[in-house]
């Protein structure tokens, strides 16, 4: 997982996995039909909010890989649209990247949108064992991880219906591989009745 308190909070980027089930329940989405530059700008478009502070976005590995293929990636000179430093920045906002998220899935949100909520401040305890000489330091905090507020967070999806597509190609390609076997069979039964009707006479 790449990500650090330079973008998420630090008490709650040290829960990585309860932050990502939160994530998951973001309720606005948007589809895209080929993900890259123009998908996350209409995506922010679609939010439809003035002010895009604090917000950034996450994407799993094989999201990442399309945008470094994007054009406007290659065309920007690694500078105008996306740049690098953490992972890069599409139009303003830092990208990260976690194999916790889905394939082609990626998520616009904001740093507060999800907040950790101390139940228990807390506490270190010490130890030392004086033979070896070595310390031991151990820091307790208990707390809840929680989405509090999702209108600056959007989930991207593709398109159902490109997936739906694919599907029908690939059945399309199948019926016509079954009806070519079908033709090669009918083709070779009266050759074989022909060969025994000569041995007859």
């Amino acid at each position: 997982t790449s990500y650090d308190s330079l973008i998420l909070p630090q008490e709650v980027s040290f829960f990585y996995c309860p932050f990502f089930t939160d994530l998951f329940k973001i309720s606005n989405s948007f589809e895209y039909t080929d993900f890259g530059y123009t998908a996350i700008v209409d995506a922010l478009a679609e939010l439809d909010k003035e002010v895009e502070d604090d917000m950034f976005i996450i994407m799993g590995n094989d999201l990442k890989a399309i945008v470094r293929k994007d054009k406007d990636f290659i065309a920007s000179k690694q500078g105008e649209i996306l740049y690098t430093g953490q992972f890069g920045a599409i139009s303003g906002l830092p990208v990260l990247f976690s194999k916790l998220i889905p394939a082609e899935t990626c998520y616009v949100t904001k740093k507060n949108a999800i907040k950790f909520f101390v139940k228990k401040e807390g506490s270190i305890e010490q130890d030392r064992n004086i033979e070896t000489k070595d310390n031991t330091v151990v820091y307790e905090r208990h707390g809840l991880i929680a989405l509090v507020d999702d209108t600056y967070s959007i989930k991207l999806t593709k398109k159902a219906e490109m997936m739906a597509e694919k599907q029908k190609v690939i059945s399309k390609d199948e019926e016509i591989a079954t009806e070519d076997e079908e033709v090669a069979m009918e083709e070779e039964q009266p050759k074989s009745r022909g060969r025994g009707n000569t041995k007859e006479n």
